[in-house]
């Protein structure tokens, strides 16, 4: 995550502020963490709140989650709790121009995916506009197993064999 952090950091844009523009991240640069990475779109229409898509989303992501989410809108791959648990941080990177970083149990949708535990951090990124147009960001995951016990079953009988 650090690196990942920094390499945002050292990046800079065209329009001479502090966030870099999606031009200047190159996921070859990053090839051996890109599983783990995303990137999103600020999508704006006039007149209607922000919806964001999610431009790349790493083959890790998919398979902890369950979901391949590139190239949809938040609001269509998931549910309204999530979409606005997700969107309303993302809405707060775009208004304060500030990386967001939480720790999170679960997954998106699915309540069996309580084994999931994982830090996020999503940096502001320009577009051609100048703006925050797109959101960049890493997972990592703290690695946890699921333990399932077996269901008692009365009609079980243990045999001595000597």
């Amino acid at each position: 995550m650090a690196n990942a952090f920094k390499y945002w950091q050292d990046k800079k844009s065209a329009c001479k502020t502090e966030y870099p523009s999606l031009k200047d991240i190159q996921l070859m640069d990053l090839h051996s963490i890109a599983q783990y990475l995303l990137i999103s779109d600020v999508v704006r229409n006039d007149n209607q709140p922000r919806q964001y898509r999610w431009r790349y989303w790493g083959t890790f992501l998919t398979n902890a989650f369950g979901l391949e989410i590139s190239g949809k809108l938040i609001h269509e791959a998931l549910t309204n709790k999530t979409h606005n648990l997700i969107a309303g941080a993302y809405n707060w990177m775009v208004e304060n121009g500030q990386p967001h970083f939480w720790v999170r149990r679960g997954g998106f949708e699915f309540d069996d995916q309580d084994h999931l535990i994982y830090q996020r951090l999503v940096c502001p990124r320009e577009g051609p506009s100048c703006e925050i147009d797109y959101l960049f960001g890493i997972f990592i995951f703290t690695l946890r197993t699921k333990h399932y016990l077996m269901p008692y079953n009365s009609s079980d009988k243990r045999t001595d064999i000597t």
